[in-house]
């Protein structure tokens, strides 16, 4: 049996800790055994800033999952439902992206299906998705999931040349 060392922590953890888990253990397995306050409302693998939202309970812990994260309604802000609001060019998500790309307007031309623009003008496919910049937008745009779907349409159009 393949086992993998997980670090399992959060707010919504009750013993958090390195633990070592067998690969294809359920996550909601997991999950209970180590215990979890009862307003977690967000489970992230590898990590809250570049980790995946954990889409459902039921997958499996593969052999690239490193961590698990819970984060409870405080975190999330699942309590005070956050709606999107327009760029207000406040220039936060500038100051920080650690590439100095310009995920304002990144996120502008994704939105506007603008991908290619993005990445030859942009150097869109130079992010490398850390989340920074969604993070501290204070309009709340989901600047990381545009450049995903932005990428995606890139690499979709150099594969079918």
């Amino acid at each position: 049996m393949q086992e993998r060392v997980i670090t399992i922590g959060g707010p919504g953890v009750v013993q958090k800790g390195n633990y070592r888990i067998p690969i294809g253990t359920p996550l909601r397995f997991l999950l209970e055994t180590v215990g979890v306050t009862d307003d977690m409302s967000r489970v992230f693998l590898g990590g809250p800033m570049m980790g995946q939202a954990a889409a459902s309970l039921d997958v499996a812990i593969t052999k690239g999952t490193s961590g698990v994260v819970a984060l409870t309604e405080r975190q999330t802000g699942r309590v005070r439902q956050q709606r999107e609001h327009p760029c207000i060019r406040c220039g936060y998500c500038l100051d920080a992206c650690p590439l100095s790309l310009n995920p304002s307007q990144l996120g502008l031309l994704a939105r506007n299906g603008e991908h290619q623009r993005a990445a030859d003008e942009l150097h869109l496919m130079d992010c490398f998705e850390c989340g920074s910049c969604t993070f501290v937008c204070p309009s709340h745009i989901p600047l990381v999931q545009h450049f995903r779907v932005a990428k995606a349409a890139v690499r979709k159009g150099a594969a079918a040349t």
